[in-house]
């Protein structure tokens, strides 16, 4: 859904200088954003399973570091602390908002995910999180909270903060997506709209109440962020969120007055942490450097931090299981593998997917056997990292959802939809890429190429399913989770008038489940590659599809002669990739497709007593 486009110019007249002019001095901004209670490590894990990259207690020892050896430190959030990990699952955001306290966080933007839960979820969140008092507010200038039930909300949110850093006296003021509105549940809080008004009233009260330097902790997406920059006067920095993006180097863009105002995001899930430096001279803001710092093994962490996100993860495996810790006989090993987010721009792709994309909707595919396996980009969240895999890393590469069966992510669900149906629904998911990849659709074996040069939805070109083209007049049985049923159902968009048939919600299985069954070798995780499964399998080959190289990794419980072979539809057998004795163990073989048609094959392991396929697509 597209957030209310930026389309004013404020007039240069607004006022532009300070009542209080600094003395010289310099402000250091830390700033993080959609962070999503993901306090433990994650990454590439070792032999422990300790995760490498990222980490609160990281951040600890960065924010620690900057306020020791720089005078004036303001530290940041860019809001979305809520869903995500399986430690807002368990806890709802109260060890991070008490540990970012506890850090001398000095403001937070209000992401649209903070009301995913509801404003009564939230508001008992920080209700808990703050019993004694909180320190710093959360910010969202168009937040409207008059409303019978979310008025308590009014004590932690506020539109904007002033506060003095040394000589400089800086103005906060926070923004939240109207997108919020659609995509999580406000009601009967409302997120405003009129955007243009509400920076005219925040950037006026800044101003005029003394304000040297004027920041926008924005919660709205990048491209927002650059309309704001380009047409408005008076702001110095905008601080994003929203996206996911890690900016290496500020944005600048020049704004109405002639100045230059910056825009920075740091990425997400405390893997980076943003540092921009400003000098403040005589009333000129200027900037002097940026460092956009990763969070990586480099950075030790905070001695005082490990000890409570370690019980917080003890406390997660207590409640719903091994997450954190090893699986034993569940552990999973990805050899090789790096799941990769949508490329930032959208708009220079003829097609586009993910491998995590297609992985998840080839997990739904597989569960039903349906026509179509169906998510979207903005469905799933961090990369699948190499090596050995907890529950926790496949939970946090889906990240989104809660149900109130067992609190762990959204439910299976299943539909039907007409070939015409399901071409406004791909329509309507691209209409909006300029902006994000919220709804961008990926699906298997669904492939599609677009122009995205061309007004929305109008920018499909070809669509097939299953190598064949899509057929207007025919009927899909598609498998998705239940959120992205909502979507299709009208939840968001019902002027599309899409008619969805036969809906079904799965009472008792989650997409978390079904992917993680999906990539399970049942065998024990000894820190070696070599660990002994306890069953015959055969996994899904990456990529697919695929054009024309895909690798087929397999498990064997027994020694024996082993032969996998590839077939076509007619039960003819195109290829022999292996056919030889081998020991126990898990090993990989490659195909070369390159002489081979475009379509459906089946890919066949036989070793002892036991077969299993596998179906394999190749697009050409």
């Amino acid at each position: 859904m597209k957030p209310v486009r930026m389309i004013c110019v404020f007039a240069a007249s607004i006022a532009l200088s300070c009542v209080c002019v600094a003395d010289s001095d310099t402000l250091t901004i830390l700033h993080i954003n959609d962070t999503h209670s993901s306090l433990a490590p994650h990454g590439p894990r070792g032999v422990n399973l300790r995760g490498s990259i990222g980490g609160i207690a990281r951040a600890a020892t960065l924010v620690g570091m900057t306020r020791a050896s720089q005078p004036n430190v303001l530290f940041l959030h860019a809001g979305d602390l809520f869903i995500g990990d399986p430690m807002f699952n368990a806890y709802f955001g109260v060890p991070e908002f008490r540990i970012l306290q506890q850090l001398g966080l000095d403001a937070m933007a209000v992401g649209n995910h903070e009301f995913d839960l509801t404003p009564v979820a939230l508001q008992t969140s920080l209700d808990t999180s703050f019993v004694n008092g909180i320190t710093y507010p959360l910010l969202s200038a168009n937040t409207c909270l008059d409303s019978a039930g979310v008025t308590g909300l009014k004590t932690y949110i506020k539109p904007h903060l002033i506060k003095s850093v040394g000589n400089i006296t800086v103005g906060v003021f926070g923004l939240t997506t109207p997108e919020t509105n659609i995509l999580s549940l406000p009601q009967p809080a409302v997120i405003d709209t009129a955007l243009p008004t509400i920076l005219e009233e925040e950037i006026t009260a800044l101003t005029t109440g003394g304000c040297d330097v004027v920041i926008l902790l924005s919660h709205l997406g990048a491209a927002l962020d650059q309309e704001i920059a380009a047409s408005v006067p008076g702001i110095d920095v905008i601080v994003g969120g929203h996206d996911h993006y890690a900016f290496a180097t500020p944005i600048g863009i020049r704004n109405p007055a002639g100045d230059t105002t910056r825009i920075v995001q740091a990425g997400a899930f405390y893997e980076n942490i943003g540092q921009l430096r400003l000098t403040v001279d005589a009333g000129t803001v200027r900037f002097l450097d940026y460092a956009l710092i990763p969070l990586d093994e480099n950075v030790p962490e905070a001695e005082t931090i490990i000890p409570i996100v370690d019980e917080l993860q003890a406390g997660v495996d207590q409640i719903f299981g091994p997450y954190f810790g090893s699986f034993y006989s569940e552990v999973v090993h990805v050899f090789g593998t790096q799941q990769d987010e949508l490329a930032l721009d959208l708009t220079a792709r003829h097609e586009a997917t993910t491998p995590v994309g297609l992985l998840v909707t080839s997990a739904f595919q597989s569960l039903t056997g349906t026509d179509i396996g169906l998510t979207v980009g903005g469905a799933t969240a961090q990369p699948l990292p190499a090596g050995p895999v907890v529950g926790a890393d496949v939970f946090c590469m889906l990240g989104y959802g809660y149900n109130l069966d067992n609190g762990l992510g959204y439910r299976m669900a299943t539909f039907a939809i007409s070939g015409l149906d399901l071409l406004k629904g791909l329509e309507w998911g691209l209409s909006s890429i300029e902006l994000n990849d919220e709804y961008f659709p990926i699906g298997f074996p669904l492939r599609f190429t677009y122009d995205a040069s061309r007004p929305p939805f109008g920018r499909l070109d070809s669509v097939w399913i299953g190598g064949a083209l899509l057929d207007t007049g025919a009927v899909y049985s598609v498998t998705t989770n239940e959120f992205i049923l909502a979507v299709m159902s009208g939840f968001v968009a019902p002027q599309l008038g899409m008619e969805i048939l036969n809906p079904y919600v799965f009472s008792d299985t989650t997409e978390y489940a079904v992917v993680r069954n999906y990539l399970m070798t049942v065998g024990v995780y000894d820190g070696q590659a070599n660990a002994v499964p306890s069953t015959l399998s055969l996994e899904q080959n990456y990529p697919n599809p695929f054009n024309p190289n895909t690798k087929i990794e397999y498990r064997l419980n027994e020694s024996g002669n082993v032969k996998v072979s590839v077939f076509d539809l007619l039960g003819r057998e195109v290829a022999v990739l292996i056919n030889e004795e081998q020991p126990v163990g898990r090993y990989a073989v490659s195909w070369n497709a390159a002489d081979m048609p475009s379509g459906m094959y089946i890919c066949r392991l036989q070793s002892g007593n036991g077969s299993l396929v596998r179906r394999m697509l190749l697009l050409k």
